[in-house]
């Protein structure tokens, strides 16, 4: 999948698996699939595999999880715990997030904030 583009079958069915299954996990669970996704370099770097635009993640728990460079514009983060994520590089143009959740990350470097701002 590593080597896969956003045009290749495999990529797109491992999006809409990962964008179906997420509402559907409860807030521990969520976290486990983001992390396994990072640690797969899935949604890390530049060979980012599965793009997490749109994603719901309502209320996960992502404390002490590593999403930097993830794409999450558009993406629900309402309720989220943010306390202790990553979030070096990752992209939350139109994510609905509020100040205090960004205010908990470990890291907001080169964060480009929901409004478009880039936080340095």
């Amino acid at each position: 999948m590593r080597e896969s583009t956003e045009d290749d079958e495999v990529f797109k069915i491992a999006r809409v698996r990962t964008l179906t299954v997420l509402p559907r996990l409860d807030a521990n669970r969520k976290r486990s699939v983001l992390q396994f996704l990072h640690e797969s370099d899935l949604i890390n770097g530049d060979k980012r595999t599965i793009n997490l635009w749109e994603a719901n993640l309502t209320g996960a728990n992502l404390a002490g999880a590593n999403l930097w460079l993830a794409n999450l514009t558009q993406a629900d983060l309402t309720q989220a715990d943010l306390r202790q994520v990553d979030l070096s590089g990752a992209n939350l143009t139109g994510a609905k997030v509020i100040q205090e959740q960004c205010e908990q990350a470990k890291s907001l470097k080169d964060v480009t904030m929901p409004d478009g701002s880039k936080h340095t």
